[in-house]
C-alpha cells in the first residue's frame, strides 16, 4: 500500500494542477502517481468526513508547511547532499520537482540490463535496466494528515527502479506542441489487475530532453512478489487517463494483453526481478489486508 506521504503528494499535485489549469504538455519534469488508488486508500482509511477536506487550499498549505519543517537527521542530510551534487538525470528530476516530497540517487553499479524494445504508434519504447537506488522520502510518523495532527520526518529507503527511454520514430525533437504525457501502469501476473494496478503503480520519476523521455518506474511494492512475472504498460495519457478495466485483458493463467481498441501509442513489457529482492514481510501484509477481497482470489470476467 502507499505511504501517507505518497497519498498526500499525489492529491496535492492533482488539486494544484487543476486549480492553476496548467497544461500537462508544458510540464517537463513530472511525478507520476495513481490518484485513483490514493483516493480509495484515503477513503477507506479516514472515512468520508476526513476525505472531503483533503483537497482544500488550507489543507494543501498545511501539508507544505509540515513537509518543509519535517525532521531531518545526519544520515538523511548526507544523502541529500549527494543527491544535490549528482548530475544524473533522475536525481536532477527528483530534486527539481518542487511539488514532490522525495528525491532519489541511483546506483548504476547494481544495474541488471533488460534491453527490451517495443515500437508502437510512432514511438520506440526501450526497457533499459533494473537498477537499485536510495529514496529520500518524507514520511508521516504520527498523527493524521487529514485531521491536521500529522508530523513528518525524512527517511531513507532502499528502492528499486525499472528504467525506460522513449523516443520518436521520426527523429523529430520533442517540443511543447508535440509533447506526450506517458503514464505507466504496473501489474503482477496472477493477481487481480485492478487491485494490482492500484497497489503497485508507485512513484515514477519523469524527465525529458529534446529527444528522449526518461522514466524511472518504482518497483518497491512489487518486490513482495519477486520471482513472479511483472508487467508494466505504457499509455499516451495526454488527453485521457487510461482505465485498466477497459484497456487491459488478463486471465488468471497468465494471459495479459492491451486490448485492440486502444489506438493511442502504447507498450507492454513482461519481466521478472531477482528473488533476492523479495519482501516477505510486505507480502504477508498484502495477504492479510486483502484476505477477504478478490486480490488473491482473482475474478477476471469483467476484463474480457
Amino acid at each position: 500500500m502507499k505511504t501517507n506521504n505518497e497519498m498526500i503528494e499525489c492529491i496535492t499535485q492533482q488539486v494544484e494542477r487543476h486549480n492553476k489549469k496548467v497544461s500537462i504538455k508544458r510540464k517537463a519534469v513530472i511525478t507520476v502517481s495513481t490518484i485513483t488508488a490514493l483516493m480509495l486508500c484515503l477513503l477507506i482509511g479516514a472515512g468520508a468526513s476526513g476525505f472531503i477536506n483533503a483537497g482544500t487550499p488550507e489543507h494543501i498549505e498545511y501539508l507544505k508547511e509540515k513537509t518543509e519543517n519535517a525532521k531531518r537527521t545526519y544520515t538523511t542530510e548526507k544523502l541529500r547532499q549527494l543527491i544535490e551534487k549528482s548530475d544524473d538525470i533522475y536525481s536532477v528530476a527528483s530534486r527539481e520537482d518542487k511539488g514532490s516530497f522525495r528525491e532519489i540517487l541511483l546506483d548504476y553499479d547494481t544495474s541488471v540490463p533488460v534491453n527490451q524494445t517495443v515500437t508502437n504508434g510512432g514511438y520506440i519504447y526501450k526497457f533499459i535496466s533494473i537498477t537499485e537506488g536510495k529514496k529520500l522520502d518524507n514520511v508521516c510518523v504520527s498523527g493524521s494528515p487529514l485531521k491536521g495532527t500529522a508530523e513528518f520526518e525524512w527517511q531513507i529507503f532502499d528502492s528499486l527502479y525499472a528504467l525506460f527511454e522513449i523516443t520518436r520514430t521520426d527523429g523529430e525533437k520533442i517540443t511543447d506542441d508535440n509533447y506526450v504525457f506517458f503514464r505507466n501502469q504496473n501489474f503482477v501476473i496472477g493477481t487481480e489487475p485492478l487491485f494490482a494496478y492500484m497497489n503497485f503503480t508507485d512513484d515514477t520519476i519523469y524527465f525529458r530532453d529534446d529527444n528522449t523521455y526518461y522514466m524511472a518506474v518504482e518497483l518497491n511494492d512489487m518486490r513482495a512478489f519477486a520471482g513472479d512475472e511483472f508487467v508494466i504498460c505504457f499509455f499516451d495519457a495526454t488527453t485521457n487517463d487510461p482505465d485498466p478495466r477497459k484497456n487491459i485483458y488478463a486471465t488468471a493463467d497468465g494471459i495479459f494483453e492491451i486490448k485492440d481498441h486502444v489506438t493511442e501509442t502504447h507498450a507492454l513489457f513482461r519481466f521478472r526481478i531477482d528473488e533476492k529482492h523479495k519482501d516477505l514481510k510486505k507480502l504477508e501484509e498484502f495477504k492479510e489486508a486483502n484476505k477477504d477481497t478478490v486480490f488473491f482470489n482473482p475474478n477476471y470476467d469483467f476484463y474480457k
